[in-house]
């Protein structure tokens, strides 16, 4: 390497300390970066000594000093892109953190509202995509072929309205059935399609009916085409006989 190579190297390791101190480098990653600065830094302090030498030569230098004063302005310029480059870096990490500390939040929050509605209710729920399930069994709330909720579990639901008609922003309630096809109740729902439809729309019905605002209540039915279980027996059934409550929380976002 010739001495116009070696002090455009050791310049150019200003740059590298630019991306250093400007981006997010953790762990061990840093240290082995810290490691190579350090060697670099060492080798640019001795080509600039051997610049200096060349300024005190008698004019035979000249043309090497030309080239590299005409680098370094070339450098200067390249680092001055270089830490615009860091600053958007920066920016982008001060982004991220800020976004999963909001992450945090509405965890935070979700699982807040989800151990109140457990121990206000008796229910059991999950944290899913941002949002409460709760899976109620379709046995515990009507009886077979039917819409109409049990006198048991209205209670259970009134509990629920009390706490989402002030902390839910959205409600949407799932409808599900075995593959069992109808017989008593064919007439009236066709399929477990249009019975899982009128089950999901019952208990948002109620849900309404006892303060949660019905702007905020969505109703859909899925029949049996979604199981959670194996339909060929009948614990597979009564698994897939269900209501997915999902609850989007206020304050999320």
């Amino acid at each position: 390497m010739n001495r116009v190579s070696r002090v455009v190297v050791a310049i150019a390791v200003v740059a590298f300390t630019v991306v250093l101190t400007q981006g997010c480098v953790s762990g061990a990653r840093h240290s082995d970066l810290q490691d190579r600065y350090n060697i670099l830094n060492t080798e640019k302090n001795a080509r600039l000594q051997e610049l200096e030498a060349l300024r005190n030569q008698d004019g035979s230098g000249a043309k090497q000093i030309a080239a590299l004063q005409q680098r370094i302005a070339d450098l200067q310029n390249q680092l001055a892109a270089l830490n615009g480059q860091g600053n958007r870096l920066r920016a982008a990490h001060d982004k991220i953190k800020s976004l999963e500390s909001s992450k945090t939040q509405q965890e935070q929050r979700i699982a807040a509202l989800l151990k109140e509605i457990e121990d206000k209710t008796g229910l059991t729920g999950t944290m899913v995509d941002g949002m409460i399930r709760l899976n109620v069994s379709g046995d515990l709330l009507f009886f077979s072929g039917s819409n109409a909720l049990k006198k048991p579990v209205q209670q259970t639901l009134t509990q629920l309205a009390n706490v989402l008609k002030t902390d839910a922003a959205k409600v949407r309630v799932d409808g599900h059935t075995d593959n069992v096809p109808l017989r008593k109740t064919a007439k009236v729902w066709i399929d477990n399609l249009g019975l899982s439809v009128g089950r999901s729309t019952a208990v948002a019905r109620f849900l309404a009916k006892h303060g949660v605002d019905q702007q905020i209540v969505y109703a859909a039915g899925y029949g049996e085409f979604q199981p959670v279980a194996d339909n060929g027996d009948d614990a597979g059934k009564a698994k897939n006989r269900r209501v997915e409550i999902f609850i989007l929380p206020k304050d999320i976002g």
